[in-house]
């Protein structure tokens, strides 16, 4: 169990080391910013893809990795640590999904969908192969990647498909990060039936939201050290009234709340993925309270990173907006605070009286 342990740390940490090195060197605030102008990072995507990240989660007979998701998911706050301009998560999770169930998976940016619970799509039987109607919502870089791993109910059961978005009618908008955020409308749409197949049982229809609430909060736990990382920085090096400015009793305070909150919210993600490593019951639970806890962050960790820097990190020059805007973009999908505290709540109820002591101590022994 040991050595089992060891090896698994081992490699998570050679994983850590590799995505770091890669972010570091090709994604730049040029790079950033490029991307938001809308141009493609051509050089970083490759190299994720040659470097075997996207393909992590895909079976070793599909040509991946066939990682576990706690192995390489932890590479996602890196990702968000650099604002890396690329659906780097949705890829790998997309992935994991077609691979699942044994369709192709391209060597391509992938989406995966429902993300947004006003979304709605129906897939029904026809002659030639399935049916599909309906609207997926905020898909990410829906307009660049080349398949949308979904997932549908269906009359015989939940499903999941393979589906090209240029066959969808489609609205382009940014979030306040600037990254793409489509509308897709289906309408009669022909999808073939080697495009579908059955959901593995210990899928459900909600499974795909809670990965997606797992990647936002692994990308804003990266993003709060972002931003607490700079304000540490700019606050040692701005000499105010003869004196560092962390030297002045009110920006240390802010810079330990900074802090606090920083740690608390990766504190947080790192107990939802140990969940997800020992395959806990709770772990719907674990990840529901890594996105309220990072997103309570996010609103008072941009704030004072913010306070800190003065009006030097509203420059469109400096680097802070590209954390505190992806904190303030990210902590709205995939459910905010009211939802998952809400979810959380309706299963204690449902777990029952007998259970709730139970399950209060097995959530905090994560």
């Amino acid at each position: 169990m040991t050595d089992h342990f060891d090896e698994r740390l081992q490699q998570q940490t050679m994983l850590a080391d590799s995505a770091d090195k890669c972010f570091a060197d090709l994604c730049s605030k040029d790079t950033v910013n490029a991307a938001e102008a809308g141009q493609w990072p051509t050089q970083l995507w490759d190299t994720l893809t040659d470097l075997g990240f996207l393909s992590a989660l895909v079976p070793e007979q599909a040509g991946g990795l066939g990682l576990h998701p706690a192995d390489i998911l932890p590479t996602v706050r890196i990702a968000g640590r650099y604002a890396a301009p690329v659906p780097y998560g949705e890829t790998i999770i997309a992935g994991w999904l077609l691979g699942r169930v044994g369709l192709p998976v391209p060597q391509a940016p992938l989406a995966f969908g429902p993300v947004d619970r006003n979304s709605t799509l129906t897939l029904s039987p026809t002659a030639q192969g399935w049916l599909l109607n309906g609207r997926l919502r905020q898909i990410p870089w829906g307009n660049s990647v080349e398949r949308i791993a979904v997932l549908c109910e269906t009359a015989d059961g939940l499903r999941v498909a393979s589906i090209d978005p240029k066959n969808a009618t489609q609205s382009v908008t940014t979030n306040l990060a600037g990254e793409p955020r489509v509308a897709l409308d289906f309408t009669d749409t022909i999808i073939a039936g080697t495009d579908v197949k059955p959901a593995p049982a210990d899928i459900q229809a909600n499974t795909l939201y809670l990965y997606g609430a797992l990647l936002r909060s692994l990308q804003m736990a990266g993003a709060l050290i972002t931003a607490r990382d700079l304000a540490v920085q700019y606050t040692s090096e701005r000499i105010a009234f003869g004196k560092p400015l962390n030297r002045l009793q009110a920006v240390q305070q802010n810079l330990a709340v900074l802090a606090g909150q920083t740690a608390a919210a990766n504190v947080a993600v790192d107990m939802a993925l140990d969940a997800l490593a020992q395959g806990s019951p709770d772990t719907d639970i674990a990840i529901a309270m890594a996105k309220i806890r990072t997103n309570a962050a996010a609103e008072i960790a941009a704030r004072l990173a913010h306070q800190s820097h003065g009006a030097i990190g509203f420059s469109h020059e400096h680097p802070l907006h590209h954390a505190t805007r992806r904190l303030w973009s990210w902590r709205d999908e995939f459910g905010n605070e009211a939802y998952w505290a809400e979810r959380v709540g309706q299963r204690v109820i449902d777990a029952g009286s007998e259970e709730f002591w139970p399950l209060m101590t097995r959530a905090a022994q994560l």
